[in-house]
């Protein structure tokens, strides 16, 4: 699934006004930029190559924005880390608030482009219910219903990377057949040393295809089993799912324990990967990037193309750590 976004904003003056020039002049840029960022692939436009001339609502002075994206994490960058950053830090010189919030966020299925009446439909549902899976923000987001297994692989050895095969066997309570990290207690050599009888959170390992998408457009030779997971994903914001969500995939189900911390011997792969998948979110905090860890529940076969239904667990959610 894809990720669909809407952004409606209430001018101060007309947009052909001295007051919103600067505004007016960074649209051409700003959608340049949008349309060249990872993860983009279409948003409304009209014959002036953006959205200032669609109207949603009676007032005149409410412009709109709105684009379909790859996923959550694609979305987020190009708002908070890229040039569009600088132009969001003065959006009160250009908008007055909105009595409600006037960004909302949707899954739509692969290939699906939203009509504008989509999008108001949806934005009224996050004013009148807040924040659901129907319809979210930025601040409560929700992982998109489903995705696709891409890839799946093991090792019998502990290596850093692990080869594709046509299909993996999980087994419950233990992780993937023939694996070197499946077990009761901890596999990992590092947890190992510590600890040898902790319980194995750590029994099967998801990366999202999209972070390899990310590490070679930085110039990364990266494929599927490289940095050691078993499975890997598309379509599903792995970073975002909250701890205990189960991932069904056939039979098989899969609940999230936590993040890897990744290590060292990612730079063995090829220097300087260790600080590709580390990065720090507007506030400071450091986000790590190399997948996440599950144990099984319940076993079953998974193979390349298998759908991956993503079941919540009740609210509150707790935000992943590293395990």
């Amino acid at each position: 699934m894809q990720l669909a976004q809407l952004n409606i904003a209430r001018m101060t003056h007309p947009l052909e006004s001295v007051e919103m020039q600067d505004f007016r002049l960074a649209l051409d840029a700003m959608n340049l930029l949008a349309e060249q960022s990872l993860g983009f692939i279409w948003r409304l436009k009209d014959d002036n190559n953006n959205a200032t001339g669609f109207q949603m609502y009676d007032d005149p002075h409410i412009i709109v924005n709105m684009s379909v994206w790859q996923n959550l994490e694609s979305l987020k960058y190009y708002v908070f880390n890229t040039g569009h950053t600088h132009y969001l830090k003065r959006r009160k010189e250009w908008f007055t608030p909105l009595e409600q919030t006037g960004t909302v966020l949707w899954w739509v299925e692969n290939g699906h482009r939203p009509s504008l009446e989509e999008a108001q439909a949806k934005l009224e549902h996050l004013r009148q219910h807040g924040s659901t899976p129907e319809a979210f923000n930025f601040a409560k987001p929700f992982p998109a219903p489903f995705g696709v297994v891409s890839a799946v692989s093991r090792s019998a050895t502990h290596t850093m990377s692990k080869p594709n095969v046509d299909s993996i066997v999980i087994l419950e309570g233990l992780g993937v057949e023939n694996d070197a990290h499946q077990g009761i207690t901890v596999k990992h050599r590092s947890r190992v040393a510590r600890d040898p009888n902790q319980p194995n959170l750590r029994q099967v390992h998801l990366i999202h295809s999209e972070l390899h998408d990310q590490l070679r457009a930085r110039g990364f030779d990266i494929t599927a089993g490289q940095m050691g997971e078993n499975i890997t994903t598309q379509g599903i914001a792995l970073l975002e799912l909250p701890k205990g969500t189960i991932l069904q995939i056939g039979t098989a189900q899969l609940e999230v324990t936590g993040l890897r911390n990744p290590c060292l011997q990612l730079d063995g792969l090829q220097d300087g990967l260790l600080k590709a998948v580390l990065e720090t979110d507007k506030d400071g905090n450091l986000i790590r990037k190399a997948g996440i860890m599950t144990v099984v529940k319940s076993g079953g076969q998974v193979r390349a193309g298998d759908q991956i239904q993503v079941i919540l667990p009740s609210e509150p959610f707790e935000k992943l750590n590293v395990v």
